[in-house]
């Protein structure tokens, strides 16, 4: 046994999925003797590329603007920010937020990495970058109610 958190987290992973995928083949198993084989799961070798180019379909060529957010604030050394001082940073690097409305855009991305823990609000309209999750954090989000010792 290890006292490290990472190294306790990738070994519950481990255990987690191997008992994921023999469950899941007892299923199936369950399933062809009830007459009702699963479908084949899709691998990578059986997946038709696709010419995105031909088929009109274009990936966006700037980062969205939540990405745009949660990277000034990661270089922001611990400052806090509000919605104005991110356009306008942006405005003064040249990279303004896209969108019809710039603003309302960065305030649906704030949101979101709001949500998303990836931002803490310090005051009211103030804004900066969450403290990075411990092993232990992230494992107790993936597995709720699990317990890291195993």
């Amino acid at each position: 046994m290890t006292n490290d958190p990472v190294e306790e987290a990738i070994r519950l992973l481990q255990t987690r999925r191997e008992e994921a995928l023999a469950e899941v083949e007892r299923i199936d198993n369950a399933l062809t003797q009830l007459g009702r084989p699963t479908p084949r799961r899709a691998t990578p070798s059986m997946m038709i590329p696709i010419d995105l180019e031909r088929s009109g379909f274009t990936l966006p060529d700037r980062p969205s603007v939540r990405s745009m957010l949660v990277s000034l604030l990661t270089e922001g050394d611990g400052r806090d920010w509000n919605v104005a001082e991110v356009l306008a940073e942006y405005q003064k690097r040249g990279t303004p937020v896209h969108g019809k409305d710039p603003e309302n855009a960065l305030r649906a991305a704030v949101n979101e990495a709001y949500k998303a823990g990836q931002i803490i609000r310090t005051a009211h309209g103030r804004y900066r970058i969450a403290p990075p999750k411990t092993a232990e954090e992230r494992l107790r989000e993936a597995f709720p109610g699990a317990d890291a010792s195993g």
